[in-house]
């Protein structure tokens, strides 16, 4: 037998008639054949189902005694049996009332009376608690699934076609995951199916996972210190729970409740977790106000931050493990979650907590190309259009377009697009395309070849374009492919027909566009222009008090950000930063020539002309170690008096501030400042002369003084 595939539940039954009184026969149950009695071979056969085979016929007073046999192929065999490459997918079960010396149940045979068994190939059998363990053979290895917790993995070989069905399980090639926990005292079913066909069933329970001291656990969103009971409650709903990387859903796997009287908040798992944690924080009434909000959102290509808003005079200063704060700011691009952890201090407070970026894949979808031919004529060359990769990003590896026609048939096949490959912030889509071939006619007129016409690409600057093909007959589909230089992006692509009308362009993603050819000679032209930088950066949230102020020196010109596009809001702004502020925003210009400008500011420096510029105009003189401190923080006297000496009239008011005295550097720049609204105190009574400014904090400052 070779080839052979049979499906279903068979079952051989043979009970006590005492108006037949024959005894001695046997029951057989197999799923290729029940007794077999001359040499055979099975080749390629497949069994898929449960064989039972259940004999009562024997009576105590008779001497003569039948046997149940139940095999995955064959039930009994009495001649030589050879089984290659075949699988008995199968459940066997035998019962005889006389006992079990009489009933027989194997994989593949359950019994060879004076005969051999041998197995070739490769055979796959179902292995169980109950089912003998046959060498020569690959096993199904149900008893993987037994004693799990959810989360876990585990190696069960099944050949190809046979899918897992189960609420708690999940089969992926030979890994099966357990994907979801069963309740208390219960148990959840798994089915294996094999076409359609169902042929092992089983009981399985699924610990539920204890997180209570689980080093994978992160939890965010959670101050150090609040001001008071209140503020920790209105946190309650920015708590993030992560596991092993992947965030936990509210409601579905924990819960969080507050105790004010103890001051902590507690976790506690739910659905397929269980255990909980307790994080505890500190109610300090003169604790800083500091919120944070986790960043949720789509790859785009563009690089994102958490927000922490504080309020003025506060340093913010991040980390990406916890306890250590040594970065101005951390902004990510790729997908992915990203725990950051911060610290705000300001004079001697401090408050620590954490938030999360979270980046989730931008779906990307791959469709074949829709195309038709003549049967008999050349297969096309298929084609695909990509939808939803972001501005200058491409395919690593363009998908293979396969389809089984030869063009010999006329008939609708499909395109199947497949391994493709756009990287780690996609999450890939295929779509079919349908390939259209058209019986030839068969009427007797005459048809003549169509004439082919040229596609010319003048040169361009800062880009390629390249056309295929380079010739073609009107009705043929000509693609463009475009890459602009590095720093430089497509403006514009045009084709034209000879006679100026321009064609309709379709954009297929990945730098690629097609039109279709007229019935002349056409003309691609394409330009390319500068990139052009992001308006927003990630650290500039829009509703922070700085932002207004940011987004006005970028449109004038007195600052673009970092290299790394970011802005550095939290970043200390140095002299050397805020005299080039000044000067830009006076309009950059060209020093006289006048000025000794100190030796720490070297020619042809960012702030050379600056400070040349605003010792020439009085407005600094340096120190009196005859250094400038380019490279020093600038402190909120120095930058009062600088914007002071710039922009400021002489105050109508007199500097109260106790930190400030009357005839301190500062005292006139910090009542100007004030009167001007240029910036408060950093309480009711001081100024603090002596902090470091933030570069969102001076150009906040220029912005106020300016407008």
């Amino acid at each position: 037998m070779k080839n052979c595939v049979v499906k279903g539940n068979i079952s051989a039954m043979l009970k006590y008639d005492s108006a037949l009184p024959t005894f001695g026969e046997s029951a057989y149950a197999g799923g290729m054949a029940g007794l077999v009695s001359s040499n055979s071979t099975f080749e390629n056969c497949v069994a898929v189902g449960s064989m039972k085979a259940e004999n009562t016929c024997n009576s105590a007073n008779v001497g003569i005694y039948g046997c149940a046999y139940a095999g995955g192929l064959i039930g009994n065999a009495t001649a030589a049996v050879t089984v290659k490459d075949s699988m008995a997918l199968t459940t066997q079960q035998a019962g005889a009332a006389k006992g079990p010396a009489s009933k027989y149940a194997g994989s593949f045979a359950a019994q060879m009376t004076g005969a051999d068994l041998t197995l070739s190939g490769t055979n796959w059998y179902v292995k169980t608690a109950d089912a003998a363990e046959v060498s020569d053979a690959t096993p199904i290895d149900t008893t993987v699934l037994n004693g799990k917790t959810y989360g876990d993995e585990t190696t069960m070989k099944a050949p190809t076609g046979v899918i897992m069905k189960s609420d708690y399980t999940a089969l992926e090639g030979s890994k099966v995951s357990f994907i979801k926990a069963t309740e208390e005292s219960k148990t959840g079913t798994v089915k294996l199916v094999y076409g359609g066909q169902e042929f092992f069933t089983t009981e399985i329970t699924v610990a539920k996972k204890d997180l209570t001291n689980d080093s994978k656990v992160v939890i965010t969103g959670i101050n150090s210190v609040y001001p008071n009971a209140d503020a920790a409650a209105a946190a309650k709903d920015n708590i993030s729970v992560f596991y092993n990387g992947t965030k936990l859903v509210g409601g579905t796997d924990y819960t969080v409740t507050q105790d004010t009287a103890n001051s902590k908040f507690t976790i506690s798992f739910i659905g397929n977790y269980t255990g909980s944690v307790e994080k505890p924080y500190t109610v300090d009434t003169g604790a800083l106000v500091v919120t944070a909000t986790d960043y949720n959102g789509t790859y785009d290509g563009k690089i994102h931050s958490i927000i922490v808003k504080a309020s003025e005079g506060v340093t913010v200063k991040y980390g990406e493990a916890k306890a250590t704060y040594t970065q101005d700011s951390i902004a990510k691009k790729d997908a992915g979650t990203y725990v950051v952890y911060w610290k705000a201090t300001k004079d001697d407070k401090e408050i620590t907590g954490s938030a999360v970026i979270t980046i989730k894949k931008a779906p990307l979808t791959i469709k074949a190309d829709d195309m038709s031919m003549t049967v008999g004529g050349t297969l096309p060359k298929f084609t695909y259009t990509s939808t939803g990769l972001v501005n200058g990003d491409s395919l690593a590896t363009e998908p293979k377009l396969a389809c089984t026609a030869d063009g010999s048939v006329a008939g609708t096949y499909s395109i199947v697009p497949s391994g493709a490959d756009a990287g780690s912030n996609y999450e890939i889509t295929y779509v079919n395309g349908t390939l259209t071939i058209y019986s030839r006619s068969s009427g007797g007129g005459s048809s003549s070849g169509g004439s082919s016409y040229t596609v010319s690409v003048p040169s361009t600057k800062n880009g390629d374009v390249t056309v295929s093909p380079k010739n073609a007959s009107k009705g043929d589909t000509v693609t463009i492919t475009v890459k602009p230089d590095s720093g430089y992006e497509l403006d514009t692509l045009t084709v034209k027909d000879a006679s100026g009308n321009k064609l309709k362009l379709t954009d297929k993603g990945n730098g690629k566009y097609t039109f279709t050819m007229p019935g002349s000679k056409v003309t691609v032209s394409a330009e390319f222009v500068e990139e052009q930088a992001a308006s927003i950066f990630a650290d500039v949230p829009a509703d922070a008090y700085y932002a207004k102020a940011v987004e006005w020196a970028v449109k004038k010109g007195i600052t673009n950000g970092k290299a790394n596009g970011l802005f550095g809001s939290n970043d200390p702004c140095t002299r050397g930063q805020i005299v080039t502020f000044l000067w830009r925003a006076a309009g950059s210009p060209a020093p006289k020539g006048t000025a000794k400008v100190p030796g720490d500011v070297l020619p042809g420096s960012y702030c050379y002309n600056a400070v040349a510029w605003a010792i020439e105009n009085g407005i600094t003189n340096g120190f009196a170690d005859g250094t400038f401190g380019v490279n020093n923080t600038c402190t909120r006297g120095q930058s009062v008096t600088l914007l002071y000496r710039a922009l400021g009239k002489a105050p109508t008011t007199v500097n109260g501030f106790t930190d400030v005295a009357a005839d301190a550097f500062c005292a006139d720049a910090v009542a100007w400042a004030v009167e001007s609204g240029v910036t408060n105190g950093t309480s009711a009574n001081t100024f603090s002369p002596n902090n470091g400014c933030t570069r969102a904090q001076i150009v906040t400052f220029l912005y106020r003084a300016k407008n």
